[in-house]
């Protein structure tokens, strides 16, 4: 197992040593290391001309758009529309009419600011599984809605400045109890290589910070999760919960 002293420095080393930026136009192109659900990198652009001093930082509109053409209704009223206007104003995130996302940032936030960009457009590309998995509701939504009806009481949409200097966000926050420690928790509907390697850098960024908090993720297993995700969170100290055994594990939530 890699030392763990050394897996935020060595995430850092590899996205810079795998990311690429290429001018282009009126903007610098940043392709990174992560791929959404057709297999095709996430990219970012920033603009060249800044704006009262801040650069702005798009998705040029790309993951909203691809999922309208894989066949995901995203109409302006339906609830998978307001979900995702949901995840950005969480997020920090700006969404145009014509589906851009984008966030304004000062030179020196630049990396934090691509960052942030880059984890939402993720979080909004996994619903295309929502498309054949989960068609009633986004999976966040089944995750929060269990805990809402078992009386479990948490807050929400929690962030942190890890060591990095990158916040670090997470979807639910249970706080310390008698029985248990602070609990931090992300609930991953597409677990992949991509969401263990960007999860366990958010969770190993801010643990020092945290007084003896716990991580767990929330696994979408309406399809097979590969073992090797499983066994990677467990190498980092990170309990799975499967979403088909929150009844008989709610108490690591209460």
């Amino acid at each position: 197992m890699e030392n763990l002293k050394d897996f935020a420095k060595n995430y850092l080393n590899f996205l810079k040593s795998n990311l690429s930026v290429k001018k282009i136009e009126t903007a610098h192109e940043i392709v990174l290391p992560f791929e959404d659900h057709i297999g095709d990198s996430i990219v970012c652009y920033v603009d060249d001309k800044k704006e009262n001093g801040m650069f702005l930082v798009s998705d040029d509109g790309y993951i909203i758009n691809n999922l309208i053409d894989t066949g995901i209704n995203i109409d302006k009223k339906s609830s998978r529309r307001k979900t995702i206007e949901q995840i950005c104003m969480l997020s920090g995130v700006s969404l145009s009419d014509d589906n851009e996302m984008t966030v304004l940032s000062s030179e020196k936030d630049l990396p934090s600011k691509v960052h942030q960009l880059a984890m939402t457009m993720l979080q909004i590309d996994d619903m295309y599984l929502t498309n054949t998995v989960r068609t009633t509701s986004y999976f966040l939504e089944d995750v929060t809605n269990f805990f809402i009806k078992n009386d479990i009481y948490f807050s929400d949409n929690v962030s942190f400045v890890g060591r990095s200097g990158l916040t670090q966000k997470f979807d639910l926050c249970f706080q310390r109890n008698k029985n248990h420690n602070e609990r931090l928790c992300k609930a991953i509907n597409n677990p992949t290589r991509d969401s263990l390697t960007t999860t366990v850098f958010a969770w190993l960024d801010i643990e020092k910070t945290r007084n003896d908090a716990k991580c767990i993720v929330i696994l979408n297993d309406a399809q097979t999760i590969k073992s090797d995700i499983v066994q990677g969170f467990k190498e980092y100290g990170i309990m799975t919960v499967p979403f088909s055994d929150l009844e008989k594990e709610k108490g690591l939530f209460s």
